[in-house]
């Protein structure tokens, strides 16, 4: 899912998270960098992570960093 959905401010962004916040129960977010699906998209990516039913309590959120493979066409980072 595209950052957008997760930090977009427009009326359709905020009515989607309430949506699923209201019907399901969001068990954790992978917050991927840019790039990390290139070259098919350069855009940063999050992973969330849905339970039916119940409701949202407590997120788990990761912030996925550098590995030490740059996200561009080179390779290994020095």
């Amino acid at each position: 899912m595209h950052d957008g959905v997760l930090f977009g401010s427009s009326t359709a962004h905020k009515n989607l998270r309430m949506l699923l916040l209201e019907t399901c129960q969001l068990e954790g977010i992978v917050s991927m960098p840019s790039g990390v699906f290139k070259p098919y998209a350069g855009v940063s990516t999050a992973v969330l992570v849905f339970t039916r039913g119940g409701s949202t309590e407590k997120v788990w959120f990761y912030d996925m960093e550098a590995d030490g493979y740059s996200l561009d066409d080179e390779g290994v980072v020095s």
